[in-house]
């Protein structure tokens, strides 16, 4: 970052308020924490062909995993899983290549001052938040890891007694819809979401099945 650039974000995003939290924690007698290396990782994984919007088959995941390491011996680690790059604006590879502008940004600082961590990234790149949430993650995960604490604990404590899951079903009518909610009850699933065709009769069809078909537990949204 160039001087100028650097009195910039001091004056927009200053690190003064991370410094004295850093600086409190020290008083305390607690360690301080950098963040050393940052790599990236891709990974194809792949999944039962499904056909989502815009008449795509969804083959495979491109996903990107980041570990962030730290120089108390601590890493975490985030992922970012775009669905192709006409599904919402984001795609895999610009993952990969927002990561290059930004992790350079991100070592010295300390992981575990995430709402410092996301000041610094939305200063170094407007918008992409698809890139921005691998890092944000392996932030969390870090300062978890740190406090033994899970990270649910992190951010208000568990309401469930387990996550709500919900499956995706295909915009068909009776034996394919009915196939696929079966095979996700199954599975222990018990919530449903699916898109429209776009052919209005058939999804009109497919709207009206849910109600025939539906277990126990089951919502339109």
């Amino acid at each position: 970052m160039t001087e100028g650039l650097q009195q910039r974000f001091e004056k927009v995003c200053p690190k003064s308020g991370e410094q004295a939290a850093v600086d409190r924690h020290r008083q305390k007698g607690g360690k301080s924490m950098k963040i050393t290396r940052i790599s990236a990782y891709q990974v194809d994984v792949p999944i039962k062909p499904a056909t989502i919007s815009h008449d795509r088959v969804m083959s495979v995941f491109d996903i990107t995993y980041v570990r962030v390491e730290t120089d108390a011996g601590i890493e975490g680690w985030g992922d970012s899983v775009p669905w192709g790059a006409n599904f919402v604006p984001a795609y895999a590879r610009g993952v990969r290549s927002g990561l290059d502008e930004l992790a350079p940004h991100l070592i010295g600082r300390d992981p575990r001052m995430v709402g410092a961590i996301n000041d610094v990234m939305d200063f170094e790149m407007t918008g992409h938040p698809y890139v921005k949430t691998a890092l944000d993650v392996a932030c969390w995960d870090v300062l978890g890891r740190s406090l033994d604490a899970p990270l649910h604990m992190l951010l208000g404590g568990m309401v469930t007694s387990a996550p709500h899951v919900i499956g995706s079903v295909p915009p068909e009518p009776c034996e394919e819809l009915e196939a696929a909610m079966n095979a996700h009850r199954g599975n222990g699933l018990v919530q449903f979401s699916g898109k429209t065709s776009g052919d209005v009769g058939k999804d009109m069809d497919a709207s009206e099945n849910p109600g025939v078909l539906r277990g126990p537990v089951i919502r339109r949204i």
